[in-house]
């Protein structure tokens, strides 16, 4: 509803191709760069002046330079994303830019910048204004509805978010909202969750944390390896016994000691180029150890709660002021990565709360989720279920 889809599509295929052609130019190009500074290392001018060695430069450059374009694209994709979900599930059109930025842990200058420039790329439907002396983000084209799907009984947006009907005290509450020509509905669930930890982790938990502490361990020894083995060629190279003894081995193939040093430049250069792609790696699986253990934490503190909202700062260590921007990092990380589903991060009542089992379902009915097609009116009842969908307009 907030994506320019169509671009969004194709940007990511964009990206992929991208990430292929980059790598592949970054691999190739690199290694015939490196192989002539290593052969010609005493005599550079000959091996800058070689043949393809302009054209290799050239495109280790336009490759770099793709490749940082395409890893911000992603990154700049996915805030879009998220900044389009947090709109589709907000029932009141004006969304304070502070909000924002407890949400995301950012700034709010950060935030409006962002959302200046994704107007213009990746999102629509929306504008940036001022709202009683605060920057927000004010939705455009909504109409908003709240009930009960027990009773039936239409409800205002502030009780919908405590989660319980006023007048049958049920938590199956939803609200149905119309943007433009899309209509949609937004559940919570939460007693799917109750006694249910696993309900709010990602599928296979256990496997991946299994395999996540395996990769770690494979990780952390192929960087030692290689950094003992480059270790071990940068105090042979300038080792005159050690390549005197092997110049003089009867199968040696060596026949002076520049060859020999010039293999192990290298070698050193490998070595090297392999513990710099490990290290950031195995750096990053260090991080996520800390996402791991707040989705253990939030998951089963998650499944104790029967509300549909409840407030961060009761989530255990987070009370802990002297922590807790720390802690909440890891929550968002979690969040992000896709260890803990089924939950969100929003702002109610000027306090950061997790929203639990909220499910947005686009075009269908939220009670029996049969397609909404050719609603004729603003009062529309569904052809399967025969259930009444408030002020549904007809569809394009």
């Amino acid at each position: 509803m907030y994506l320019r889809e169509k671009l969004i599509k194709a940007l990511k295929a964009k990206n992929i191709l991208v990430a292929i052609f980059a790598g592949f130019s970054l691999i190739c190009f690199g290694l015939y760069i490196l192989h002539m500074l290593v052969y010609y290392r005493d005599d550079l001018e000959t091996a800058m002046s070689a043949v393809d060695m302009d054209l290799s430069i050239k495109m280790m450059i336009i490759a770099a330079v793709l490749f940082m374009i395409m890893l911000i694209s992603r990154k700049m994709i996915g805030d879009a994303l998220f900044f389009s979900s947090y709109f589709e599930g907000d029932l009141d059109g004006i969304i304070p830019l502070k909000d924002l930025a407890e949400v995301t842990g950012r700034s709010s200058s950060k935030i409006r910048k962002q959302l200046g420039i994704y107007l213009l790329l990746y999102m629509k439907g929306f504008r940036l204004e001022d709202v009683e002396g605060q920057c927000c983000a004010v939705l455009s084209n909504r109409t908003v509805s709240c009930q009960c799907l027990s009773c039936g009984a239409p409800i205002e947006k502030s009780i919908y978010f405590t989660g319980k009907c006023q007048y049958c005290g049920s938590l199956d509450l939803f609200a149905g909202v119309i943007a433009g020509d899309r209509y949609y509905s937004i559940s919570q669930n939460v007693q799917e969750g109750v006694k249910k930890p696993d309900f709010y982790c990602a599928k296979n938990m256990k496997l991946k944390t299994g395999l996540f502490f395996v990769l770690l361990v494979l990780g952390l020894i192929l960087l030692s390896i290689f950094v003992m083995y480059d270790m071990d060629l940068i105090g042979n190279y300038n080792d005159k016994d050690y390549l005197r003894e092997l110049l003089m081995t009867d199968k040696s193939p060596y026949y002076s000691y520049d060859l020999i040093k010039a293999d192990i430049l290298s070698n050193i250069i490998y070595a090297s180029g392999i513990a710099a792609v490990l290290l950031p790696a195995v750096i990053n699986r260090l991080r996520r150890i800390r996402f791991l253990n707040a989705a253990k934490t939030c998951s089963q503190f998650f499944s104790k709660i029967r509300t549909p909202f409840v407030k961060v700062s009761l989530i255990p260590g987070l009370n802990d002021l002297s922590s807790r921007k720390r802690k909440l990092g890891s929550v968002r990380g979690a969040i992000r990565v896709g260890y803990l589903k089924n939950c969100t991060l929003e702002m109610h009542g000027g306090e950061l709360q997790a929203a639990l089992a909220k499910k947005i379902v686009k075009d269908r009915c939220p009670n029996c989720a049969a397609p909404i097609n050719g609603a004729a009116d603003e009062n529309y009842r569904c052809n399967y279920c025969g259930s009444m969908i408030m002020q549904v307009v007809a569809k394009r």
